[in-house]
């Protein structure tokens, strides 16, 4: 799977053959992952949008293995066992094709970030979470941009 790969839409019959974008999100915590959900879902006006919650790294692997996903959301600080730099090296390593986008709340991170932007992720973005930055990076997404960075 060598070479740059641009962000491609999914279609399926399901939707009638519209597009979709599939997002995995991977979060230790609830709340996060459901506002991060409904925020992608109010976003995306294009397209329908998907989207699976994991929370470990453990599961959200599992579910790569099982589906096909267009971008993970996924905090670094997860709890039980693998961190989110573990599961962004894995992911990097076997499906390059998802763009990753990291997210933490935690001010004293930054090294963390520093890493994850070095080992293949797509973007930051710090928590909470804001929509314009959501926005963005989605937006940026769709057109193929490689490298959005932090939205800090």
């Amino acid at each position: 799977m060598g070479g740059p790969h641009r962000w491609q839409m999914a279609s399926s019959p399901a939707h009638g053959g519209g597009r979709i974008r599939r997002y995995l999100i991977v979060d230790d915590n609830g709340a996060v992952r459901h506002h991060l959900a409904t925020a992608l879902r109010a976003i995306q006006h294009q397209w329908t949008v998907e989207t699976q919650e994991a929370e470990r790294a453990d599961t959200a692997l599992q579910m790569l293995e099982r589906d096909r996903f267009d971008a993970l959301f996924v905090s670094l600080g997860l709890a039980g066992g693998q961190s989110g730099l573990d599961l962004l090296r894995a992911v990097a390593k076997r499906w390059p094709h998802v763009h990753s986008v990291v997210h933490t709340s935690r001010p004293e991170a930054d090294l963390e970030v520093r890493e994850a932007m070095s080992q293949g992720a797509y973007a930051y973005l710090p928590k909470p979470l804001r929509q314009a930055d959501l926005k963005r990076v989605l937006f940026e997404l769709d057109r193929g941009h490689a490298g959005a960075g932090s939205v800090r």
